[in-house]
């Protein structure tokens, strides 16, 4: 799975050939909806796909969740890990890129849908506050910073 379509969270797709890719249903739509989006997404066309609505209990246990958080692109998602020994960790993929971002719920002018940005930001909120999660904004190199470099991980 992948946040969006955006090449920077997807390029390496070709790299994992005999993977199963799970796609939202509205991002698979939005990355072959034009001559320029199939191109920049062929890799993707050669794997084998499960198309999903809505969020996704990856394995039934609630331990991996992808969040459905259109807005930034239709099929937008975030993700939510529960770790047995970390805790909840949410992964914001593009729904914000800076902590500001976050704190102001500043919106770029690129993303596909404003309004929906702004519901899917209040609903993470919510799900962050509720879970009391451990937030990671993708693009916010202090939050990256604190994560265990290869090969530790969390647990």
């Amino acid at each position: 799975s992948i946040s969006h379509s955006h090449f920077d969270h997807s390029g390496q797709a070709a790299l994992f050939p005999e993977s199963q890719w799970l796609v939202n249903k509205n991002e698979f739509d939005y990355m072959f909806s034009t001559d320029a989006n199939k191109a920049q997404n062929a890799a993707f066309a050669e794997l084998s796909n499960s198309i999903h609505t809505g969020n996704l209990d990856v394995f039934g246990d609630g331990s991996v969740m992808i969040l459905e958080l259109p807005g930034h692109t239709p099929g937008h998602s975030a993700l939510q890990v529960n770790l047995p020994e970390s805790g909840p960790i949410l992964l914001t993929g593009d729904l914000y890129h800076r902590t500001e971002s976050r704190e102001l719920k500043r919106v770029p002018r690129f993303n596909t849908d404003e309004p929906q940005t702004r519901e899917s930001m209040d609903l993470f909120e919510m799900l962050a506050t509720e879970s009391g999660a451990r937030v990671i904004i993708q693009h916010e190199p202090v939050d990256v910073a604190t994560l265990p470099k290869p090969p530790a991980f969390l647990r």
